[in-house]
C-alpha cells in the first residue's frame, strides 16, 4: 500500500503541473477530466485499509476517467490505471487471492510428491526423471574426468536441466556446440534458447572460438534474398540474437528469378477462405509439376554436375502450422488426383485403427478383460457408443433391505452383451446389435486356435464391414496402409498364439518405437508430403508451400496462469469491480513472458518453414470479407505484412483487375521480390482427367475431348482377356490365356496357375532393390495368403528365378528411375461403343512418356508369329487405347517381358494395327445383333 500511494502522489504532482500549464479558456474538458482525476487521488490517499468500501468506489471511479485530451493527459491516465489503480485493486483483493493462490501451489506440490511417490512404488521413470536423476547422480560423483570431450549437435534446443548436466560432465573441460539460435521450436519441451546464446557468448570469455556459419548449400539466391529481407527487419531490435544472415552457396545453374510467389484468395467466411486457398496452391502446384512450366536442378546420372529436370510430385513438401488445415488441402488434391501423403505427427501403434485391432486380440484372448472389450465395442468394428457401454456394464438390482429401492451393480461388458442378446430383437437395438457382435465375435474366439491371426483379422474386417468405412472416411488410404502393415507384422510372428504375440506388440508399443505410417502406394511413384514444420525439421524439397499463413496459432489466455518460478496466479470477476475481470500484477506478468516467449518462437517456426525450399516457395494466405473492407490478419501472414511493410488491403482487394501474377511492391514502392497471385473467383473443382500434354495452363484441369461418357445403365464391362477369347478369327487356333497369363506354366505342384499368380503377386509387392532373404519371405508370406499352404523349397526357387530375371533386367533399372509409377492399375474404357475391362501391370513415366508392361510367365515364350503372341500383342494395344482415352495421349511404349527368360518385347503401335482391332469390335457387334 505504501509504494501504491507514493505512485498516487507522484501522479497527483503531474496533474497539478498540467493544470496549470493548460492555459485559461483552452482545453475545458481536460481540465474538468484532470481536476476529476486529481480529487479521486486525493481521496484515496486519504483512506485508509478500513475504509474498503470507499476504496473500492474511488478506483471505480478513478476506472472510468476519459482518455480524452493532450497526449500528455493521456499518458497521465494510463499511468494512473498501471500504477495506482490496478495495484491498489491487487491491495484489496490481496486478503482473499493469496490464501487461494497458495492452495492451489500446495495442491501441485501434493500432486507432484504423490505421482513421485506412485512412480517409486511401481518402479517406474518418466522422461524428466530420467534427466534429474542423472543431474542428481553428476552432483554426487565427485570425479568425471574420464570424459575429455563433450560435443553438443542441435544445441539450441536444450532445456536448463540438459544445460546443467553438460556443465556438470564438462567440469571445465572444453567443449564443441553445434546450433542455430534461429531455428529453436521446441519451447513446449523447455527449450531455452537464450542458455545457448549465452554458451557462445562465453567462448569469447574462455578463450575459445565463435563460429558464425553462415552458408547455405540448400536454399538458391533468391529464396535467401526473400528470406534474409525478411528476417533482418523482424529481428533487426533483437540485439541478444541478430539475425545471421545466410549466404548461397550450392552451385545452382543460372535461372533464379521468381523463386518465392504469395498466393492469396478470399472468402465469405474462413472456411470457404481456406477451401478456395488450397484451391489455389493445388491449381498451382499442377502447373509447377504437371506443366513443365517449371524445372529443378538435380544431380547427372554421371554425378558431376547439374541438369535440369521437371520436378515430380515427390519434390513437394506442403507446410502448415496446425493439423485443422489437413482436411482443405486432402479435399482439393484429391479434386485434382494430386497424389499426396499426410504425416500428421502421430505414430503407428497410435494410429486408431491399430489400436482397435490390438483391442480385439485383448478381447479374443480374454474376452473378460472389460476395458479392451470397451475399446473394441466403441471402434467402428463394435459399432456400441457411450450409454450403449453403461447399460451393457451395469446390472438393476432391489436395494439391500428396501425391495422398492433400486440400486446398481457392476458386471462385465461381455457378461452384459450375452444378458441383452436377443438375435429377435427388432434392428438396431440394443439386443440386436448385441447378437450380432457376439455371433461374429464368439465365432473367432472358437476358431483362434486354428487360424494366423491375419487370417482372424481379416475375417473380422469382412464381418464387420470395416473396407466400406474406412472407404469413406477421409483418410482411407492411410488407414488401409496401416493396417496392410499391421497384417504384416503378423506374419512376421506367424506361428505364434495370439496371446504371445499381443504381448510382443504391447511391448513395441510400451518401448515406443515410433514406427512411421505406411507409406501408400503412391509414394512409390512420388507423392506430396504434406506436414506440419515440426515435423518437417531437417527436411528440405525443391517445391515448399507455406498453406494458411494467416493462421492464429491458439496462445494462452484464460483465467489461469503459471510459470515454473513464479507458481499459479488467476484473473479475478468479480462484483466489487463492476464485475469486470481484474488482472493481478502478477498474472499479467506471467502471461506477456508467456506471450513474448510464443511470439519469438512463432518467428523462429516461420524461419525453419521458409528455409527447407531449395529452389521455389510458395507462401499461401486467405482472408475473410469483412464489413469493413479491411482483411482480418494474423500469424506468419500478419508477420510478413509488417515485416516488410506490406499493404494487407491492396493485396486482398477484390476489386483489383487479376490479369495474371504481378510484382508485389511494398507501401514505399519497393519490390520485394516477391509474385503475388489473386484468385477472387475459384469454382469448384471437378475430379477430371488431365491431359498431361496440354501447354496451355488455363487448359490443364480440363478433361480429353476422347473421355469416354458415362456408361448406359445396365451395361457391363467385359475383361479384354475373355473378349480376345470370344472372337473369332483366323488366328483363333489357341485359347488366350486369363489374367495372370499362367496357364502355360511349367513348375509348381499346382499347376502353372499358381506359379503364374504368385509371380504376379510378388511383382506387385516387392521392391525392386529387395534383398534376396527379403524376398524369400516374402514369396512364403504371400503364397500362404493365396493358397492357404506352405510352399515348398523347389516351388520357392522357381518363383524367385522368375521374379530376379526382371529386378536384375536394364527394364527395372528404367523403372527404378521413374518419378512415377503405377502396379496392377485397373482400366475400365470405351471401344467403338463396348466398354471393356483390364489390369495393367506396370506402367511408369520417362522424360519420353508413359511405358506400359504386361508380364508373362510363360512356360516357354511364343514365336513371334504364333497366334497366341499376336493376341499378346493386341492385348497390349488394347490397353493403349484405353490409357489413351484416359489420359488423352497413347502411351510412348508397350512392352511385353517374359519372366522366364527376362527379355522385354516392344509391341508395334502403328496405326494399321488399331484400326484392325476397331474392325474386329464392329465385327463382333454385327455378328452378336444378326
Amino acid at each position: 500500500p505504501d509504494q501504491t500511494k507514493k505512485k498516487a502522489e507522484e501522479i497527483s504532482a503531474q496533474l497539478d503541473r498540467l493544470l496549470i500549464q493548460i492555459p485559461a479558456g483552452k482545453a475545458e474538458a481536460t481540465k474538468e477530466h484532470a481536476k476529476k482525476a486529481n480529487q479521486l487521488l486525493q481521496d484515496y490517499l486519504r483512506k485508509t485499509e478500513d475504509d474498503s468500501a470507499d476504496i473500492v468506489k474511488i478506483l471505480r471511479q478513478l476506472s472510468d476517467i476519459k482518455k480524452r485530451g493532450t497526449k500528455e493527459f493521456r499518458e497521465i491516465i494510463h499511468d494512473i490505471q498501471v500504477q495506482v489503480v490496478a495495484p491498489a485493486w491487487d491491495e484489496h483483493f490481496y486478503p482473499v487471492y493469496e490464501p487461494l493462490r497458495n492452495s492451489l501451489n500446495e495442491l501441485y506440490r501434493d500432486f507432484i510428491t504423490k505421482y513421485s511417490t506412485r512412480k517409486a512404488e511401481r518402479g517406474k521413470l518418466d522422461f524428466l526423471d530420467l534427466e534429474e536423476i542423472a543431474l542428481e547422480l553428476l552432483y554426487s560423483k565427485e570425479d568425471v574426468n574420464t570424459i575429455k570431450e563433450v560435443l553438443i549437435d542441435e544445441a539450441q534446443d536444450l532445456n536448463p536441466i540438459q544445460w546443467k548436466i553438460i556443465d556438470q560432465i564438462r567440469s571445465g573441460k572444453s567443449a564443441f556446440a553445434v546450433g542455430d539460435a534461429q531455428q529453436s521450436i521446441y519451447g513446449f519441451r523447455y527449450a531455452d534458447v537464450s542458455l545457448f546464446n549465452d554458451f557462445a557468448e562465453s567462448a569469447d570469455r574462455e578463450q575459445g572460438d565463435k563460429i558464425p556459419m553462415q552458408e547455405s548449400f540448400r536454399s538458391r539466391e533468391s529464396v535467401l534474398k526473400v528470406v534474409n529481407g525478411l528476417f533482418s527487419r523482424m529481428w533487426k531490435d533483437n540485439p541478444q540474437s541478430p539475425f545471421l544472415e545466410l549466404t548461397p552457396k550450392y552451385p545452382y545453374l543460372p535461372g533464379d528469378k521468381d523463386s518465392v510467389e504469395m498466393l492469396v484468395a478470399c472468402g465469405d467466411d474462413r472456411q470457404k477462405a481456406r477451401e478456395a486457398e488450397a484451391d489455389l496452391l493445388a491449381k498451382r502446384l499442377c502447373q509447377l509439376v504437371e506443366r513443365g512450366s517449371f524445372s529443378i536442378n538435380r544431380e547427372n546420372e554421371e554425378g558431376d554436375g547439374l541438369c535440369e529436370v521437371q520436378p515430380s510430385w515427390g519434390d513437394v513438401i506442403v507446410l502448415v502450422r496446425s493439423g485443422s488445415s489437413f482436411d482443405y488441402i486432402e479435399d482439393a488434391f484429391n479434386a485434382l488426383n494430386i497424389p499426396f501423403v499426410i504425416q500428421a505427427g502421430r505414430g503407428f501403434w497410435d494410429a486408431l485403427e491399430i489400436s482397435d485391432l490390438m483391442a480385439l486380440l485383448r478381447s479374443l484372448e480374454d474376452p473378460g478383460d472389460s476395458f479392451s472389450l470397451a475399446c473394441l465395442l466403441r471402434s467402428p468394428g463394435g459399432g456400441f457408443d457411450d450409454d450403449d457401454l453403461v447399460e451393457l456394464g451395469t446390472v438393476e438390482t432391489a436395494a439391500p433391505g428396501d425391495d422398492d429401492a433400486l440400486s446398481w451393480a457392476k458386471r462385465r461388458l461381455y457378461e452384459g452383451l450375452l444378458q441383452v442378446d436377443d438375435d429377435n430383437a427388432s434392428a438396431g437395438t440394443l439386443a440386436k446389435r448385441a447378437a450380432e457382435f457376439l455371433s461374429d465375435f464368439n465365432y473367432l474366439y472358437k476358431i483362434k486356435d486354428r487360424l494366423s491371426t491375419r487370417q482372424l483379422i481379416e475375417k473380422w474386417i469382412i464381418s464387420r464391414g470395416l473396407e466400406a468405412i474406412w472407404n469413406s472416411n477421409s483418410n482411407g488410404h492411410l488407414i488401409r496402409g496401416n493396417v496392410r502393415k499391421f497384417l504384416r507384422l503378423c506374419d512376421g510372428y506367424s506361428g505364434r498364439s495370439i496371446t504371445r504375440l499381443r504381448a510382443v506388440f504391447d511391448e513395441l508399443r510400451l518401448r515406443e518405437l515410433r514406427e512411421s505410417i505406411a507409406p501408400t502406394s503412391t509414394e512409390e511413384s512420388g507423392a506430396v508430403q504434406v506436414m506440419t514444420v515440426h515435423a518437417a525439421k531437417g527436411l528440405e524439397a525443391p517445391i515448399v508451400a507455406l498453406f494458411d499463413m494467416n493462421h492464429q496459432s491458439k496462445g494462452g489466455g484464460g483465467a489461469f496462469a503459471y510459470s515454473r518460478t513464479a507458481g499459479a496466479a488467476f484473473s479475478i470477476n468479480s462484483e466489487e469491480a463492476d464485475g469486470g475481470r481484474h488482472k493481478p500484477e502478477l498474472f499479467e506478468k506471467i502471461g506477456q513472458e508467456s506471450k513474448s516467449s510464443e511470439e519469438a518462437e512463432e518467428q523462429r517456426i516461420l524461419y525453419v518453414a521458409m528455409t527447407r525450399a531449395r529452389e521455389k516457395l510458395l507462401l499461401t494466405a486467405s482472408a475473410t470479407n469483412s464489413k469493413s473492407g479491411k482483411p482480418q490478419i494474423s500469424g506468419w501472414c500478419r508477420l510478413l505484412m509488417e515485416s516488410l511493410n506490406l499493404d494487407a488491403e491492396y493485396i486482398f482487394d477484390q476489386s483489383t483487375e487479376v490479369s495474371g501474377p504481378t510484382s508485389l511492391i511494398d507501401k514505399s514502392g519497393g519490390n520485394t521480390s516477391i509474385r503475388l497471385f489473386r484468385s477472387w473467383r475459384i469454382q469448384p473443382l471437378k475430379a477430371e482427367p488431365r491431359s498431361r500434354h496440354t501447354s496451355a495452363e488455363e487448359d490443364i484441369f480440363k478433361a480429353p475431348e476422347a473421355f469416354p461418357a458415362e456408361p448406359q445403365k445396365g451395361s457391363v464391362p467385359q475383361s479384354v482377356v475373355s473378349w480376345l477369347n470370344e472372337i473369332k478369327d483366323d488366328r483363333a487356333d489357341e485359347e488366350f490365356t486369363p489374367d495372370y497369363n499362367s496357364e502355360f506354366d511349367a513348375g509348381g505342384s499346382k499347376g502353372g496357375l499358381s506359379l503364374g499368380s504368385w509371380a504376379h503377386r510378388l511383382l506387385e509387392v516387392v521392391e525392386p532393390k529387395a534383398s534376396q532373404e527379403v524376398l524369400t519371405e516374402t514369396a512364403i508370406r504371400e503364397y500362404m495368403h493365396l493358397f492357404g499352404s506352405e510352399p515348398d523349397k523347389e516351388e520357392v526357387e522357381q518363383v524367385l528365378c522368375l521374379i530376379n530375371q526382371y529386378i536384375e533386367s536394364d527394364l527395372a533399372v528404367e523403372v527404378s528411375k521413374s518419378s512415377r509409377c503405377h502396379r496392377e492399375l485397373p482400366l475400365i474404357f470405351d471401344l467403338e461403343s463396348k466398354y471393356f475391362r483390364g489390369t495393367i501391370d506396370l506402367a511408369f513415366e520417362t522424360k519420353e512418356g508413359w511405358v506400359l508392361v504386361d508380364f508373362k510367365s510363360d512356360r516357354v515364350p511364343p514365336a513371334a508369329g504364333d497366334s497366341l503372341f499376336q493376341k499378346y500383342q493386341m492385348q497390349m494395344r488394347m490397353y493403349a487405347l484405353g490409357w489413351q482415352k484416359l489420359t488423352g495421349s497413347l502411351p510412348d511404349r508397350l512392352i511385353l517381358f517374359y519372366l522366364v527368360n527376362g527379355k522385354p518385347i516392344t509391341v508395334n503401335q502403328e496405326q494399321r494395327y488399331f484400326d484392325e482391332i476397331s474392325n474386329l469390335i464392329k465385327a463382333d457387334h454385327s455378328e452378336k445383333s444378326d
